[in-house]
């Protein structure tokens, strides 16, 4: 049985907050945990990859080594924030939700590919007829001559793609996505106050005299309402004879 602080660090590595997941139902927690794995899983298959395509380019392992790591990093770090930033932020689903899904698939297929292509001229290399056939053509060959092989790339974009598919799919009106928006919301509004206090503070001190923010929305700092025009304004007639003062 896994302990609670092995439980937590996947959840981490998911890129959840894991006082937030532990009060969370089961089915979250499992699904954190999961991805929390699967992450770690991609992030070696990555490494594994990148090394075998520096290896076989550069014939030098130190430094394939050395690239492999920032090359993954650098792929990890991306993986994380697009996951990461995979919010609902509504309580329901909506058009832009599934657009951004859309466009983060698109992405992920591509991280599939690169990650994919190098393991299969590595591990299907004993189906060329060739063996010393270059890395690069190694790659051209199989997937020209060996369309199954394909099946291999999908399978790594399926392993890529089921932590989003498992936050995505997560109910967005229970208990846990609510936490999560009211949690945000509060960090938000938090910074929008100290932002204010600095800006008049910055002002008082520069010019000395107090500014404030001019705020056009009746929520601040998310302004999805906007303030109404409480000017009264005349008719057409009355500006006509104000013009010519009649």
């Amino acid at each position: 049985m896994i302990n609670k602080n092995t439980y937590h660090k996947f959840w981490k590595v998911a890129g959840e907050d894991y006082q937030i997941v532990s009060k969370a139902n089961k089915d979250i927690q499992n699904r954190f945990l999961i991805s929390g794995i699967l992450i770690v899983f991609i992030f070696f298959v990555c490494f594994i990859s990148f090394f075998f395509s520096f290896k076989l380019i550069f014939n030098q392992t130190f430094f394939a080594v050395i690239i492999s790591g920032f090359v993954t990093l650098m792929f990890y770090n991306i993986y994380k924030i697009n996951l990461i930033t995979l919010s609902l932020i509504k309580l329901t689903y909506s058009f832009p939700n599934i657009v951004s899904l859309f466009v983060r698939m698109v992405f992920l297929m591509m991280i599939g590919i690169v990650i994919s292509k190098p393991l299969e001229a590595v591990l299907f290399r004993f189906l060329l007829s060739n063996q010393n056939t270059p890395f690069i053509s190694s790659i051209k060959t199989l997937n020209g001559e060996y369309p199954a092989i394909w099946i291999f790339t999908f399978f790594i974009f399926f392993l890529v793609a089921i932590p989003f598919f498992l936050k995505f799919t997560i109910n967005p009106s229970n208990q846990y996505s609510r936490s999560i928006i009211i949690l945000n919301k509060k960090l938000v509004e938090n910074d929008y106050l100290i932002f204010k206090k600095k800006y008049s503070k910055i002002f008082e001190k520069s010019i000395g005299e107090k500014i404030e923010v001019i705020e056009n929305s009746e929520d601040p700092p998310f302004n999805t309402i906007k303030k109404k025009d409480k000017r009264k304004i005349g008719t057409e007639k009355e500006f006509l004879n104000q013009l010519y003062g009649i």
